[in-house]
């Protein structure tokens, strides 16, 4: 019968999970994790050189869960294809907090609409923009 040691804790945005034969090498290996940021939450305090939490955009002002996607797909940021989950991160880093149903039924119909354009992704998922045809403001010259 073999004995492992385990260590469980959060892990950017989910969990990491580590054996060891030893509790001094689970030791030393948790220690590492806890040094290195093993407990990663969005901080608003931690921010890029830009101001921007994570590298994500700041968007402001008391937006419903439409205008906040609109307001990420037109930033910079934006401008690469973004996935659900990305954009629903970039609203956390936001503090706006939107069930994924509200962000998945949103995108579909702002797709429907014509305001994005939905691109195929690997793994199945989609990555959502802008459609700059619909929006001329937003085009480059």
């Amino acid at each position: 019968m073999v004995v492992k040691f385990a260590y469980e804790t959060a892990w950017k945005h989910g969990t990491i999970h580590v054996e060891a034969g030893s509790l001094d090498e689970l030791t030393k290996i948790a220690t590492n994790i806890q040094e290195t940021g093993g407990t990663v939450e969005t901080d608003p305090s931690v921010q890029d050189q830009n101001g921007n939490s994570n590298g994500y955009p700041q968007i402001g002002g008391n937006v419903g869960c439409a205008d906040a996607i609109r307001a990420l797909l037109a930033s910079e940021w934006g401008k690469t294809p973004r996935t659900e989950y990305e954009l629903t991160e970039a609203m956390k880093a936001n503090a706006i907090h939107y069930q994924r149903g509200t962000i998945s039924g949103l995108l579909t119909n702002l797709t429907r609409k014509g305001e994005l354009r939905r691109v195929g992704k690997k793994n199945g998922s989609y990555a959502y923009a802008l459609n700059r045809s619909r929006n001329p403001e937003n085009q480059d010259n």
